[in-house]
């Protein structure tokens, strides 16, 4: 009987994978877009972000039956279950990602149902007619009521964003340095309300019900609907619905007299969560999830801890090594398990993030315990002065140890991201030395050993290569150079947002595993093309900085290397580099062009150099290697028939523009080039083993 289940579930998880998979790609392919009209009337569903400057909502269009992202280009204060009339400025499809390394919003929002989004640049375009009276909106209001007395209670900006987001998921915003210091700790899961959160509140209310005497496998009773009101006050967000699926599932088994039967538990979890969300299984927050509550059921079975051990009262020691052990089993297992999907998904590891897990993790039950009764009998004038001042210095101690294990240099790796491929390799190779260990245990230090090697990912080139990506960024200008001598060099590195040019290079930089910038080339003086640089620096080891030439003043030049650390050459340019056989010339007296030479390949990175800046004709008119030229502005004829006259001998393999394609304005000019890439459509590599390979992301 027992096989005959395992086998239903499988085939049953069988088609769920297969529907999801069909699902996914049937999001790659979205409905085909249906013309608005100009005003268009619908229902606020949440709001997703904002700052001074912008605000975004997920809207539902009522007459259509479709979700659009609702991007304000102004401050705007809606809630939930609002109701309004938009007169949007554009409507337009979500935009995929341009860059390798990053993030794709189009992907992420179709699975959600979200393909477009309208466009308001004024107030006046957007009217709010009334609002709706259902549970969404109560919820609401609880959570804004909740927010506030947090900021009563809780008088520390970062402090009070951390027990509000560990709570019911707040959406107030976190400062930069302490966002880091999670990251590199390992332990930002906890900002972002999961099963860990459900496991703590369905800790309490088993712990609650378990005074009133009754007989303990009826707890699903009453913590069906806590766990119910609870998962509708997080906005009944992915991670919570699933974790409170997972949660009700491991009721019904202890109801049932199955709690022996994890696994198929886990399993019978799974069948519930693809059958509400089949789209579920390609995201990253279910697959880390699943990841990681199977490797707790795993090590778990491999490294048994007694639970009348764990309560014993009269060997104090006894129970306390107990209790460290099942949280080391617990912690190393979820990391061992979760490891290459954080490797793949967010390119880096955290070195102490056992450590880390050991000490907070704990620490995140008791915050989220003492946050829920802070609110709750925060105003009673005993009980909440205690409850204030304990709850304020556990959330210091949680800061203290969080800021502790992130602040180190060492405290997390930058990986390159491993290929599918291996990571299927890694889980069954992990799954087979699992198997191997519960008949024997001698194997155990096998498996230590073997994972081990799996902690360090190398990355290794077999031939020398060298890699000149051109990323995307709209204004301003960042490419990357990787040189034979696996030395990293970054040209200029800016664009309108510094925030949008500091994600996406260091996402690129994340995806091809650099861990340093030895050299920083800025070809001019503006400061759009290189606003990022201050935040790389601090994330990235530089070496040198070489500043463009139409800086002169002494002055000015003094000032620039104040804005960097100490240990950072900043120098004007020399006229030639060589790196292992790649050669690099600088031109310029105002700004700096780039003749770049390596085996078959020559590259010109003219930007927006003046004509007399530009590399003599006569330099690379005379030999056979391919030419790829590099420019931004196409915007007059002049600057056009320059560009036509450099081109003429030798015929550019390929041009890479930053702005309008320069053949579908002057065609006669440029019809020779066989390629000509716009970078507003996608990054652009050239990449040089034996010979020149150009290639475009879109």
């Amino acid at each position: 009987m027992g096989r005959w289940r395992l086998r239903l579930s499988f085939y049953l998880a069988l088609f769920l994978v297969t529907i999801s998979l069909w699902q996914n790609q049937q999001e790659k392919n979205p409905p085909t877009e249906k013309n608005l009209p100009p005003s268009i009337s619908g229902i606020i569903l949440r709001k997703i972000g904002g700052n001074s400057e912008y605000s975004t909502f997920l809207l539902l269009a009522g007459p259509l039956r479709e979700k659009f992202l609702l991007r304000c280009f102004f401050p705007a204060d809606f809630s939930p279950q609002d109701t309004i009339i938009v007169f949007p400025d554009k409507v337009r499809s979500l935009r995929e990602a341009r860059n390798p390394g990053e993030f794709s919003w189009k992907k992420f929002y179709a699975r959600q149902k979200v393909y477009r989004e309208m466009v308001i640049t004024a107030p006046e375009r957007i009217v709010r007619t009334g609002y709706r009276r259902n549970l969404r909106r109560f919820f609401y209001q609880v959570r804004q009521k909740l927010a506030r007395r947090l900021d009563r209670f809780i008088p520390d900006t970062n402090l009070n964003s951390i027990a509000g987001k560990m709570l019911f998921g707040s959406e107030e915003s976190l400062d930069a340095d302490w966002r880091q210091y999670f990251v590199n700790s390992g332990v930002m899961h906890i900002l972002v309300v999961s099963g860990l959160h459900v496991g703590y509140i369905a800790a309490a209310g088993y712990w609650l019900f378990s005074l009133t005497g009754i007989r303990r496998r009826y707890a699903i009773f009453f913590l069906t609907p806590l766990l119910l009101f609870y998962w509708q006050l997080c906005q009944a967000s992915p991670p919570v619905s699933r974790a409170t699926i997972m949660t009700l599932s491991f009721l019904l088994a202890f109801y049932l007299k199955r709690e022996s039967e994890v696994f198929n538990t886990f399993c019978l979890a799974i069948v519930f969560i693809l059958i509400f969300d089949n789209a579920a299984l390609t995201g990253a927050s279910f697959q880390l999830s699943f990841a990681a509550t199977l490797g707790l059921i795993l090590g778990v079975s491999l490294w048994p801890v007694n639970e009348e051990e764990i309560s014993n009262k009269f060997n104090l020691g006894k129970s306390i090594r107990n209790k460290i052990k099942s949280v080391v089993v617990a912690s190393l297992a979820a990391q061992i398990f979760t490891l290459p999907l954080i490797a793949y998904y967010f390119g880096r590891i955290s070195l102490v993030a056992l450590g880390a897990n050991i000490f907070i993790i704990p620490l995140a039950g008791v915050v989220v315990w003492l946050t829920a009764l802070l609110v709750g009998l925060g105003d009673f004038p005993l009980v909440g002065i205690i409850l204030r001042y304990i709850t304020n210095s556990t959330l210091a101690l949680l800061g203290i140890l969080v800021r502790f294990f992130g602040q180190w240099s060492f405290s997390s790796l930058i990986v390159r991201r491993p290929p599918v491929l291996a990571i299927v390799i890694f889980y069954l190779f992990l799954l087979v030395i699992i198997r191997l260990s519960q008949q024997n245990k001698k194997y155990l230090s096998l498996t230590v050993g073997v994972v081990a090697i799996f902690l360090v990912p190398l990355k290794t080139n077999l031939l020398p290569r060298v890699q000149l990506t051109f990323l995307s960024l709209g204004p301003g200008r960042a490419a990357v150079f990787q040189t034979p001598d696996n030395r990293t060099i970054l040209i200029d590195g800016g664009a309108l947002s510094e925030k949008y040019a500091h994600r996406i290079i260091s996402g690129f930089l994340r995806e091809e595993g650099i861990r340093r910038i030895d050299t920083i080339i800025i070809t001019a003086d503006n400061y759009l093309y290189f606003n990022a640089l201050p935040a790389l620096i601090d994330e990235y080891k530089v070496n040198e900085i070489i500043l463009p030439p139409k800086i002169v003043p002494e002055s000015e030049l003094n000032l620039i290397k104040e804005n960097f650390p100490a240990t950072i050459n900043c120098g004007r340019p020399p006229t030639y580099l060589n790196y292992a056989g790649l050669e690099l010339f600088f031109f310029g007296e105002t700004e700096t062009s780039l003749e770049i030479n390596y085996r078959q390949c020559r590259v010109l990175i003219l930007g927006n150099t003046d004509r007399k800046d530009w590399p003599p004709r006569e330099n690379f008119s005379s030999d056979n290697r391919m030419l790829f030229i590099e420019i931004t502005n196409f915007g007059d004829n002049k600057r056009s028939q320059e560009l036509s006259e450099l081109i003429k001998y030798p015929s550019p393999a390929a041009i890479i523009s930053r702005t309008e394609s320069p053949a579908a304005k002057y065609p006669n000019a440029f019809s020779p080039i066989p390629k000509i890439f716009n970078l507003q459509k996608g990054a652009v590599t050239i990449k040089i083993i034996r010979q020149p390979i150009i290639f475009q992301k879109q």
